[in-house]
C-alpha cells in the first residue's frame, strides 16, 4: 500500500516538475 502511494506520488511529482520546467522555459 505504501509503495503504491509512493509510486503515485513520484509520478505526480515528475509531472509537476515537467510543467514547471515548461513554464520557466516560456
Amino acid at each position: 500500500m505504501k509503495l503504491a502511494a509512493f509510486s503515485v506520488f513520484s509520478f505526480i511529482y515528475s509531472q509537476v516538475i515537467q510543467e514547471t520546467k515548461a513554464l520557466v522555459a516560456t
